[in-house]
Order: C-alpha cells, then structure tokens, then sequence
C-alpha cells in the first residue's frame, strides 16, 4: 500500500518525516533528494516522480513496479529501498539509500580531466561490482536493460568522508552501488518480449524496436559497454578487446551467457597471462595452472637448473669422500622427500572495499 502525504508537507520541504536537504540530480522523470529521516535520525535519498508524469498512469506504474522491484533484491551493490509513499495530489515518492559521493561517470570524467586513467585494480572493481550487483538482479528475474556510468553510484560507508582524493576511482571505504530500475524487465511476468528501452551505447541490440525480446545477456551487453567506456586511454584498453568483441556481441548467442562468465573472463584478460579460450569462454577452469604459465615456468626452470647442479656436486664430493679416508662416512641417509601440497581455489568474493 502506498502512504500519502499532504501538499502542505511537499510544500514545505517535507515528506512525512522525511524533510529535504537539497536536490541531488533531476532529469524529465524524477528528481531526487537528499533528506533526513527524523524518526531514526540518518540520510537518505528521496526520489519524486515528476509531477506531470504523475497524472500519467503508465509513468505512475513504472515509478512503483521500480520500487517493488527494487524490494526483491537483496545485495550489497545494489541501492537499498527502505520506503514508499504518495502525496494527496497523487505524486508519488520512494525512499532510498543514499550514495551521495557522486556517480562512476562524474568520477571517470575528472580522472580523465585530471590526466588520469583507470588502473587494473580500479578495472577489476568495477567488473566485479557489475557482476555482483546484476547477480542479484538476474536471481530475482529481472534485466536491468540501464546499465550505464549514470547509475553506477559512490557511496561511502563511513559518516564523516574525507572529500575524494581524485587519484584512483575509488577512495578507502568507498564502493559502487547499482541503481535506477526504472527499465527493467520482470521475467516472471511475462515472456521476454518488452517495449524499447535503454540509453544509446549502452543498451544492447535487442532492446532497440517497438516490441523486443530480451534476456539477461542483455546486462552483459551493458557491463561490456561500461567497462570498455571507463577502460578508455588505459594501459589495459587493448587487453579488453577481445572480452568487448564476444560481451558486445550483435547476436545474444554469441556472448557470455551469464554475467559470472563475463566476468570471469574479464579477470582472465586483466590479470594474464592466460589462454586466448579462457577469455572467449569465461571459465576459470580453462586457464593454465599457475606452473605453465611463462613468467613463473621460467622461474622453475631456473631452480631445477640449481637443484640439479646441486645434485650433481653432492655426488661428486661423495665420490671424493670413498677415496679419502679423512672424510668420515655417512652412517645413513634419508630416501623419504617431503610432501609439497598446494591448493588453488577460486571463488566468487564481493570485490574488497576497505574499511572507512
């Protein structure tokens, strides 16, 4: 059920008991604020439909399913939803977590204007946020179909932030956090066949036409685009080109199949060396061990070359031994080695954010 609130509240900054701070962003649908939640005290942000799309009923529709969609994720990189409400004049409002260190796009654009580019790490982290965040989202059986730099979110987990430091993406404590499902396509109720939807460059072939079918190779589609956008004028741009071929594949066949693929391959491309087949399948388990790739086979080959050398002068100073009868005579000699084990386990961690 949706709560209403009385004009005069809107009118004088309020919301219930949620009072306006300032304007954090507008745009034709929706504007959203940061407020204060007076009953517990904390900061949040308060997204508003616009008032002339709140006569609209399909605007209205769309604002509410994005706020029960948004209800049945459940991640740490995803935007939380904590309420729902309405004005007597039927304007509608949700209430939300609030990420107010600005966006990936904001952020990318000042490390460029700074001369600045992505590191690996940086990279890595946006992959991993990406991948995470659309798990959750795919296991609830929705498409995002907006994954762009725009609603890639900063948001700090301390209270008191330091201002960003504008040397890397991500400053200590800080993570990314998805948002903005106002585009979304609930699997569950119907087949895959929606309206077109998206924003140029970013949404996936599919999603372009009157009447489309789309999948969750579509969000792939985007995280490609997102990635190979912020990649721009890195050292690892070229490195990327492969997972960008296959990620921004024409056709949804030929792209990684699900998001962990796309990622996977993603650290495969960025943290090589690693088969050519790992990067184009995604799978972790196609790349070589650690002992046949060249850098550290090379290593070994360097220390077989020592303990053979070493072998070799302990014979010999063995046989010098029998000859003279000053060298005394080992009385016995261990024929056991010791048991190296190693283990290797990949796993799916959320990408590390450090404590703020």
């Amino acid at each position: 059920m949706v709560e209403k609130r009385s004009m005069v509240e809107t009118q004088a900054g309020r919301f219930g008991r949620y009072r306006i701070i300032a304007p954090i962003g507008s745009g034709g649908f929706a504007t959203v604020y940061r407020a204060v939640d007076e009953r517990l005290g904390s900061e949040v942000a308060l997204k508003v439909l616009a008032e002339n799309h709140s006569l609209v009923p399909d605007s209205r529709e769309r604002f509410i399913s994005e706020a029960q969609h948004l209800r049945r994720v459940d991640s740490y990189w995803v935007a939380s939803i904590f309420d729902l409400g309405e004005t007597e004049t039927g304007q509608p409002y949700m209430v939300l977590e609030l990420a107010d260190r600005g966006d990936l796009e904001t952020r990318v654009n000042n490390l460029w204007d700074n001369r600045r580019s992505l590191t690996r790490d940086d990279l890595l982290t946006l992959s991993d946020t990406l991948a995470h965040s659309l798990q959750a989202i795919h296991a609830a059986d929705l498409v995002h179909r907006d994954v762009t730099p725009g609603n890639l979110l900063v948001r700090h987990n301390g209270l008191r932030p330091e201002p960003w430091s504008g040397r890397t993406l991500l400053d200590r404590g800080e993570r990314l956090l998805l948002s903005d499902l106002g585009y979304v396509k609930d699997l569950r109720a119907a087949s895959g066949i929606t309206s077109g939807g998206g924003t140029a460059g970013f949404a996936a072939p599919e999603q372009h036409g009157e009447m489309t079918r789309v999948d969750t190779r579509a969000d792939v589609y985007g995280a490609t685009a997102v990635l190979e956008w912020a990649a721009t004028g890195s050292r690892y741009e070229q490195a990327l080109a492969e997972v960008k071929r296959i990620g921004m594949a024409e056709n949804p066949d030929d792209r990684y199949q699900d998001i962990a693929a796309w990622n996977a391959a993603v650290h495969h491309a960025l943290t090589g060396p690693f088969s050519p087949e790992a990067i184009v399948s995604g799978r972790l388990d196609d790349a070589p061990p650690a002992w046949a790739r060249p850098a550290l086979a090379a290593v070994a080959g360097v220390c077989m070359g020592i303990i053979v050398a070493g072998l070799f002068w302990y014979d010999g100073a063995k046989d010098d031994g029998a000859t003279d009868p000053t060298v005394p005579v080992s009385v016995s000699e261990s024929t056991t080695a010791p048991t190296v084990q190693s283990s290797v386990t990949f796993g799916s961690t959320p990408p590390p954010t450090t404590p703020g």
